[in-house]
């Protein structure tokens, strides 16, 4: 079984490398003339990234630790 410090690291890594595969693949939209498209799919990466962080840092009985 993992611990959950364990689990939050890999779940951190595995959002962080999702992410980066995710604004290349933007990234070759936009450069590859698809403006639109690529602004359109970074943005939508952008915000379930910042929508899952967010949730993640809630504290939800009132202690952090």
């Amino acid at each position: 079984m993992v611990s959950p410090v364990t689990k939050a690291i890999l779940t951190r890594k595995a959002v962080g490398l999702v992410g980066a595969i995710a604004a290349g693949i933007g990234l070759w939209r936009f450069t590859s003339g698809d403006w639109l498209g690529g602004i359109v799919f970074i943005a939508a990466v952008a915000g379930i990234t910042a929508w899952y962080l967010w949730s993640t840092r809630r504290v939800r009985d009132g202690r952090r630790y």
